[in-house]
Order: structure tokens, then sequence, then C-alpha cells
């Protein structure tokens, strides 16, 4: 199914248990490529990020939403009840924000700044109608909750996307856009000029206070659009001949990602980029079989590192699929980043910070049960870690290959045992020798100026004959982080 872009309700689940199942068999790893006249025998494995489940307060459902870059992540979480409550995540620790209820429930928290400031919608008594209604709302340890709703005589609906570091919240008031500062109160942002419908959604706001959202324009399409500090709308491009844009996340540099459709795509949505001038670029789809043909990017990092995730609008499940994407265009789903054991699977990245750590909704699978929505944090690790192996004129060769920190030198350690000390140069080939068949060996690579390591790469010494399809059953074990 096709995930609810804004939800008033609980935390959102992503597929069925059963497909979330399916899911968790994929994606199949690849040979790494050998010279001529080596036999691969090995998958290689690869992992760059650990995966913390964010828990819950007693139920089973969760979602993250926002991370700020101290490492705290704010989001929703279900109580043993199924009621909802908007959490703040620190060192471990699930913090409860209250609400704007006598109740102190149906909260969602939506973004969280480096002053641990955080927005969201709570709902709340509605001033006309005997039922309750969805706040946006400002909160701190110093404020406790603060109602941003404006003129609360008259009913209304909304809520706080996000806030800066200077405390400008961004949000939606009664399909109005609005911003809001302790210092200045409420204000409302104009809509693109001559908008057919009276309506637009501010969803971000960057260190400059330049927002992005999206709105109607006089054709009456939902087009992306971005705000100037003074609050005047700037309608941006989409793809050819497209209807449909939004505009979900700004950058410091004022790049801007989201999704808008084309024509030649049936009008379902893609993954794009906003450049500073306005202009537009499409983010290539993963490829999978079947083919997936829509995407959307959720975050963008200061440095340009992109997230969000495809999926097929054919797929009777909808199974999506999260990715990353670098500043040079390198994308890479991110179940291919981390151990498929532990029982995650990435479906939807929310956002990323400076330090290039994940927040967002996956598939989680423990003792047996399936959770079909729970908040994740992904946190790169210090040294991210390759290996293969390969029998070569009578004997073994694992080949090493590394990212992170530059300067110092390697220490490659074999079944715990260093076994070689090189230079930090990306790659390294250690001679294994001659091994039973079907002995596991063990890397870890430690880079010796801050003494930091990859996780551990398990490889099985596979048969020595022909070239032939890697071995399966490998595992990997994340011991990384600092020796």
């Amino acid at each position: 199914m096709v995930i609810a872009r804004r939800s008033y309700g609980g935390p959102r689940t992503i597929a069925a248990a059963g497909a979330a199942l399916a899911a968790l068999g994929a994606p199949a790893m690849t040979a790494q490529a050998q010279p001529s006249g080596d036999t691969a025998i090995s998958t290689q494995v690869s992992v760059a990020y650990t995966v913390t489940d964010l828990g819950t307060f007693g139920g089973e459902l969760s979602n993250a939403h926002g991370i700020n870059d101290l490492g705290e992540v704010v989001g929703v979480a279900e109580t043993p009840t199924t009621a909802i409550k908007g959490f703040l995540w620190r060192d471990g620790e699930l913090i409860d924000l209250g609400g704007l209820s006598e109740t102190g429930t149906g909260t969602q928290a939506y973004e969280v700044n480096d002053r641990s400031e955080v927005v969201g919608y709570s709902l709340a008594p509605d001033p006309e109608f005997s039922a309750r209604t969805a706040m946006p709302f400002y909160w701190s340890a110093d404020t406790g909750m603060v109602n941003l709703g404006h003129d609360l005589t008259h009913s209304g609906r909304g809520d706080g996307r996000d806030i800066n570091n200077a405390g400008k919240v961004v949000g939606t008031w009664r399909s109005h856009p609005f911003t809001w500062t302790a210092a200045g109160g409420y204000s409302e942002m104009s809509l693109i000029p001559g908008a057919f419908f009276d309506q637009a959604e501010a969803l971000a706001v960057n260190e400059s206070g330049v927002s992005v959202g999206f709105g109607s324009n006089p054709e009456a399409w939902t087009r992306p659009v971005r705000w100037q500090p003074d609050g005047n709308a700037e309608e941006l491009p989409v793809l050819e001949d497209g209807r449909y844009g939004r505009a979900n996340d700004i950058n410091a540099a004022g790049m801007m990602v989201g999704e808008a459709d084309k024509a030649a795509g049936g009008f379902v949505p893609k993954p794009v980029i906003w450049h500073q001038d306005g202009s537009i670029e499409e983010i290539p789809l993963i490829p999978a079989d079947p083919p997936l043909n829509m995407g959307m990017a959720e975050g963008v990092a200061d440095d340009g590192t992109s997230i969000g995730w495809d999926m097929s609008a054919d797929f009777g499940d909808g199974r999506q699929v999260g990715w990353i994407r670098t500043p040079e265009g390198t994308k890479t789903a991110l179940n291919d980043l981390i151990d498929l054991s532990t029982g995650w699977d990435i479906r939807i990245p929310l956002d990323i910070n400076s330090s290039g750590q994940i927040v967002g909704i996956g598939i989680m699978t423990r003792d047996g049960v399936t959770y079909p929505g729970r908040a994740f944090l992904m946190t790169p690790l210090p040294v991210a870690g390759t290996a293969s192996v390969r029998w070569h004129q009578g004997s073994y060769y694992g080949d090493l290959a590394w990212e992170g920190p530059s300067g110092g030198q390697v220490e490659v350690y074999r079944d715990d045992q260093l076994v070689a000390t090189t230079d930090n140069d990306g790659s390294h080939t250690d001679p294994i020798g001659n091994l039973r068949m079907g002995t596991v060996v063990t890397y870890r690579l430690c880079i010796t100026r801050g003494d930091v390591c990859s996780a551990d790469l398990a490889v099985e010494l596979g048969h020595r004959g022909r070239r032939q399809p890697a071995t399966s059953g490998l595992t990997v074990t994340f011991l990384g982080g600092r020796r």
C-alpha cells in the first residue's frame, strides 16, 4: 500500500506481516569480480551501519520522524492500549512529550533542533465541536507543550513540521502555511500567486529561514513551493509535462528534495532534487525485479547526501525500498548496508543528520514476531568494510576494502589475530593459505589513527574448483566501534 503522507492517527504500518517476512530475504548480495584465472568462492560481505530499535511505550508500533545533530530523535509510539504518544529519544531513553489534552495522548512529534526543541501536533478539544482536533505544538524542556494554533475561538486543524536552530517553526494551520517564533509569534506565509485552491503546507525550513512544501497553483495542480524568509511563495518546476510535486526538505545550501511526476511515467511520483537556482533533477530509481516505478526523496543533509524510498505502484503489498544517495550521485539500497540477520527491513527513511545517522520506519522481526511499523536509528560504523575470498593457484586469498577516516595505517585482524599492518589506501589482499573448505574466517579492519574498527566480516571458504555462484549462509556480526 502507499504510505499516507500525513496521519492524525497512530504510527504508520509498512506492509502486511506476510509480505514483510518475504521481504526479509532480499536483496541478495553479489559476488565481487575477480581477476582472470581466480575462482570467486564467497559473497562480498559489506556492512556500513548498525540499526537501533527505538522502542515503544509498551505497544507494538512506533515511527521515527526527525533527528538533530546531537543524535536525538523524535516520533510517535504506541502504549499497551494502542494510544499514541509523541517521544523524544535521547541516549537510549524514550521521553514522553505529553499532550495538549488531559489524557496526554494523541501526539506526534515531527522534528527536533539542536536546542532539543520539538514540533509536531497534538489532539486537543475543538473550540466549536465536541471532539478533539489536531493542534500544532512547540515543546521544550523549559516551556513544556505550547499550542501554536492561531485564533483559537474557532475550529482549526494543523501541525508543526520543522524547526531550525534559531527557533523558527514552520507548519500548517487551517490549510495555510505559517511560521512561528517565541519572540515574534504566529505569521502566515503566502500562497502560490493565483492559487486555485486556498491552501498550501510548509514542511521544512533551513538555517537561513527558507521554507519548502507544496500548494495549489492557478491550474489547481499541487506543486512544490519555496518560501523566502519574508514568507513570499515561489512555485518550483516539476518534471516534463508533469502535474504534481512537493518539496519535502531543504538543506543549509538551499538544495531541496522531494517528489514530482511526469507524463512519460504515467503521472506517478519520482524522487527529485531542486538545486538552489530552482532547476529540477530526477533521481533514478533503484534497479529491482520486478522494476520499481515510483519514489520519493524525504531528507537531505547539509553535504548533499539524500535519503528516500522507491516502490512499485503495481505491487500487491506496496513494498518500499529505502535508499541513500551520495552527493556524487551513487544510490544504494539501505538494506544492502546492514546485517539482515538482525531482523530489520529498512523501508521508509525520513531524516538524516550531519553525522549520517538516519531515522525512519522499518519492519522488524524478533523472536518470530513481525512488527510492521517500527522506529529505527541507523548509525554509520566508523569504518565501512567489505570482504570476499577467492581461490588462486593453490591458496585462498581474502580481498578486503574499506572506507573511513584518512591517515594512519590499517591493522588487519583475521580471527582476532593481527595478520597485517598496511597503508590506509582502501584495499588489501590477505594470503590465507590452504585451509579446510567450509572454514569461516572473520576479518576486522582497524584504523590506527583514532583506533576505530569495522564490523566483523565473516566469510566462508568455499569450493576450490571452477568459478561458481556465491555461496550462501554468510553471517555478519556487529562488533564495530572503538577497539
